[in-house]
């Protein structure tokens, strides 16, 4: 296979240069042995972007996490979670047509998968902001039947359209403010998804859930299965890749 036909290209919509969303679609590039160009793009700037990905000249367009559920493009074919997400990170064409897909609650399933044994009817703690937690509230209603879901969000109002995403779809789950680490409910799941410099330090929140023997899940983690399952969408890449304690490997080796 040449170079030119390995490389992977990518579009980016960003307000500024998400070093994270590149770190995270570096190290998958490398575990599959391709290598991956970023162009960056302007919100403003998506109808170019489009052009670029309906001439060929790109593979995908991603969607930094600060503008998800902010972009809008008419003629686009959503996938249910960015129905339910109000938002997608992922633009691709197929059959020519533009889809949006949104990889936040398959992202969030993956890590939650990888990292507790019984995931099942488990309470949880989620920390962040906007569409990811959105996603990782549905994720844990639609699959792992969660019950109990503590939210730490400064805002009422944020907190209430939180609550009101969840409770359209499921109204036997209780979704609970959490504003102190000092009240925090009993050992369960941490779901940690801030990143941003404008939210609250989350470290308080981390130190609580090792003391308490918590299973916790990181933005980070989320962000690589993240990575795969856009590759997967938008590339013939090999599918046989598992996240193992720290790193890609191939299935079998693990």
């Amino acid at each position: 296979m040449s170079e030119a036909i390995k490389m992977v290209k990518l579009s980016v919509l960003e307000n500024s240069i998400d070093t994270c969303l590149r770190k995270a679609h570096i190290e998958y590039a490398t575990a599959v042995e391709r290598s991956v160009a970023f162009f960056s793009s302007s919100s403003t700037d998506a109808a170019v972007a489009v052009t670029s990905l309906r001439n060929g000249d790109v593979d995908g367009i991603l969607v930094s996490p600060m503008l998800v559920g902010q972009i809008t493009i008419d003629g686009v074919d959503l996938d249910t979670a960015s129905k339910v997400v109000r938002g997608y990170n992922l633009l691709k064409i197929s059959n020519n047509v533009l889809c949006a897909v949104n990889t936040d609650v398959l992202g969030v399933h993956h890590a939650m998968t990888s990292r507790c044994v019984n995931t099942d009817f488990r309470a949880v703690l989620v920390i962040g902001t906007g569409p990811l937690v959105r996603a990782a509230l549905y994720c844990l209603v639609h699959y792992f039947k969660t019950h109990v879901i503590h939210v730490y969000e400064e805002s009422e109002n944020a907190f209430n359209d939180l609550k009101s995403s969840i409770v359209c779809h499921n109204n036997d789950v209780t979704v609970l403010r959490q504003q102190h680490a000092t009240s925090s409910p009993a050992k369960n799941i941490f779901i940690n998804l801030g990143r941003f410099p404008s939210e609250s330090d989350p470290s308080m929140w981390s130190q609580m859930a090792l003391r308490g023997g918590w299973g916790e899940i990181s933005l980070e983690l989320v962000e690589k299965f993240q990575a795969q399952i856009m590759w997967q969408h938008i590339t013939d890449c090999d599918n046989d890749l598992v996240f193992h304690e720290y790193s890609w490997e191939k299935d079998g080796k693990v």
